[in-house]
């Protein structure tokens, strides 16, 4: 995810507790994060349940509350797509013989419930 720039809030550095909304196609999912403020920058990870389908989400953190319990309400959104896994289940992968000092062919064909994406 890139950076969600406001220059309304100016966070100090130290700790506050973001809440925040991850919504996704017909699922928005609400929570809780600590994270430590240096230098006006900061970083969390959105847990991986709330990321389980694919396509557009937007992230939007709905508030922010300082170590000693006061709290501001924010609008800061980010969207980002989310691409789905690989999966190599039925993914078949074959090596026809080849002489020596030559490069070897390597084919690789998805096939059953394999997701390869093009590209």
């Amino acid at each position: 995810m890139t950076d969600i720039d406001n220059s309304a809030i100016e966070l100090k550095d130290g700790t506050y507790t973001i809440t925040y909304n991850l919504k996704s196609q017909n699922n928005v999912q609400t929570e809780s994060n600590t994270i430590t403020v240096t230098g006006g920058n900061a970083t969390f990870v959105a847990s991986s349940k709330l990321v389980q389908i694919t396509g557009a989400a937007t992230l939007t953190i709905t508030e922010i509350t300082a170590g000693d319990g006061c709290t501001i309400q924010a609008d800061l959104s980010h969207s980002f797509t989310v691409t789905p896994r690989p999966d190599a289940a039925g993914l078949t992968v074959d090596i026809p013989a080849t002489c020596e000092s030559e490069p070897v062919v390597v084919n690789l064909t998805s096939g059953g419930d394999a997701i390869i994406a093009d590209g």
